[in-house]
């Protein structure tokens, strides 16, 4: 039987989830009938919009390539192990294993609205095998994927994770974090703690957004670009019957993650 990883703070998340989150949610019998009107300049069809991979794409001299990843946003691990490259300029491997915590073990942060099941856990070892690090991610539903990718200072490579943060229906989105790799715990790079990078568009679930990460060419520490693409059901309105498609002047296609070095983390410009 699934337990929650910390009942009280599960307990806490379901109840604001469902308040805050599920009343302003519209399915699509909600919408007006012989609605003729159209899509916003720039937004696409609901179903060209996905919360998979991929997800980040870096500059090659053919152009722009997805990066490698292990994929589990269809709970069957794919990619698995991939390599990374380590602070020593060398190359080892990278593998996530599904593990409840056992006792003892430090699987903090608890900043998951997880069951136990939820729990994994990365494993990195050089080129000989020998253990470089081991750490703890929780991914409601399982559903996440890492992309390790050379970002700041030092040859080795830093970890993106997209993951499902809280467990819900529907789900609040995807929630991006970075880490370096580095002693017991990774260290966290990004400044806002819930960064999401897919979610729903002014709170509707007719109408849904994602960003896609290019990594740029400078030099270290590298700036990420954030693209944005819009999907929506034709005559998409809230609960209250209000159209969805407002605000429009406030959207931000193209934003910049920059790595700010006196705070040592990434912030959005």
């Amino acid at each position: 039987m699934l337990g929650c990883a910390r009942t009280r703070y599960c307990l806490i998340l379901i109840l604001v989830t469902f308040f805050s989150i599920t009343p302003h949610c519209v399915v699509s019998q909600n919408k007006a009938k012989d609605c003729k009107e159209p899509l916003p300049k720039g937004f696409k069809s609901s179903d060209e919009v996905s919360w998979n991979g991929p997800w980040i794409f870096d500059k090659w001299p053919g152009g722009w390539k997805a990066l490698s990843e292990i994929d589990n946003s269809h709970g069957n691990l794919r990619n698995n192990p991939i390599k990374i490259r380590l602070d020593d300029d060398t190359w080892g491997t990278m593998k996530v294993e599904q593990r409840n915590c056992r006792r003892g073990e430090d699987c903090s942060p608890y900043d998951c609205g997880c069951f136990n099941d939820d729990s994994y856990w990365i494993h990195v070892k050089d080129a000989a095998g020998k253990k470089i690090g081991d750490y703890h991610l929780w991914a409601a539903y399982g559903d996440f994927e890492i992309i390790p990718v050379d970002l700041v200072d030092g040859p080795g490579d830093e970890l993106i994770i997209i993951r499902n943060e809280n467990r819900g229906s529907p789900p609040l989105g995807r929630q991006l974090l970075i880490w370096k790799l580095g002693g017991k715990k990774p260290l966290e790079l990004m400044t806002d703690k819930d960064f999401f990078i897919a979610s729903w568009f002014n709170g509707c679930c007719c109408s849904s957004w994602r960003d896609t990460l290019y990594v740029q060419e400078a030099s270290k520490p590298r700036d990420l670009i954030l693209k944005k693409t819009i999907g929506a059901e034709l005559c998409c309105i809230n609960i209250n019957g209000d159209s969805v498609f407002r605000d429009l002047d406030s959207i931000k296609w193209r934003e910049t993650l920059h790595y700010s070095v006196a705070r040592g983390k990434y912030i959005k410009q």
